[in-house]
């Protein structure tokens, strides 16, 4: 009997002891996570603005949020935000099916092209776009070099309203299709051989295999390399802000770059929080209604 409830003893403390685990690190998550949420989420509702000669910091509500939204800058900031996330995913999308799609049928070498094609991603940001000055560099850059050799006219990438986001998002497409080739090819791989073998038996042609079979079986595949990079793309601030600022003339004024410039170069730290309020509010929406297409199939 004593040894029954010694074992029983250390049954329930073996049962608890999760507790002692995992509380410090939720309090951790809640400490570093919540809690800067919950005060600027305060803040957002204050006066805030340290660029004044007399610092007031007063309850006003909404009225941040209706600046905000008042704000051409702001309008101007989220359409060229949603420009460079929509077609960036989906050249992506498509650079890297067409890659996936390549690197399926080699057997040997595989896991050498799949180290090599992870080097851009796993380049730091700012690195990258300490790169992309000098690569698109309209006077001693490798691209217009390229140009020069090929007699073709002189670009100035990043320095031209008409050119400059284009170029954020040429770069953001090398940094990150390898990262879309990976998820689609880990869905390639784990498609039943048997699906494929039973339309050429058909008389399938590569267009109606790849519309019928391939596509329908990595529709959540695709979904969650679209939840992923659209959350990024939002997110989007060190590559822009090296090479550009959000500029020239607000033509690379991404949502981050607007919202940098509000809290830390006019130090309205209140509108600056509204709006990062007003970002993550954006953000959730996009992940609900991805993962709700996600688990439609279920």
């Amino acid at each position: 009997m004593g040894t029954y409830q010694c074992v029983k003893i250390k049954h329930n403390s073996e049962k608890h002891i999760w507790r002692w685990c995992v509380f410090p690190a939720l309090f951790l998550i809640l400490f570093i996570g919540i809690g800067p949420l919950i005060y600027s989420l305060y803040i957002s509702a204050h006066q805030y603005n340290l660029a004044k000669t007399q610092v007031v910091f007063k309850f006003i509500g909404f009225k941040n949020y209706i600046f905000i939204f008042t704000s051409p800058h702001f309008w101007n900031s989220f359409k060229l935000t949603l420009i460079f996330s929509a077609v960036s995913v989906s050249l992506e999308l498509i650079l890297g099916t067409l890659l996936a799609l390549l690197l399926i049928n080699i057997k040997r070498g595989r896991n050498v092209f799949r180290s090599l094609f992870l080097i851009p991603m796993v380049i730091t940001p700012i690195a990258v776009g300490l790169m992309g000055r000098y690569i698109f560099d309209d006077a001693v850059g490798q691209v217009n070099w390229v140009f020069r050799l090929l007699h073709l006219p002189r670009i100035i990438w990043y320095g031209n309203i008409k050119t400059a986001l284009i170029t954020m998002i040429i770069l953001d497409v090398w940094e990150w299709s390898s990262f879309v080739f990976l998820i689609i090819l880990a869905g390639l791989m784990a498609i039943p051989p048997e699906y494929y073998e039973a339309a050429k038996v058909e008389g399938a042609g590569l267009f109606p295999i790849f519309f019928k079979i391939t596509l329908p079986t990595l529709r959540n595949v695709y979904l969650l390399a679209i939840l992923i990079r659209i959350i990024d793309t939002f997110k989007e601030f060190d590559k822009v802000y090296i090479m550009t600022r959000g500029g020239p003339d607000f033509s690379t004024d991404l949502i981050t770059i607007r919202n940098y410039t509000i809290a830390f170069r006019e130090y309205n730290i209140g509108v600056g929080s509204a709006l990062s309020i007003l970002i993550l509010i954006i953000m959730i929406f996009l992940g609900t209604f991805l993962i709700r297409l996600i688990r439609e199939e279920y």
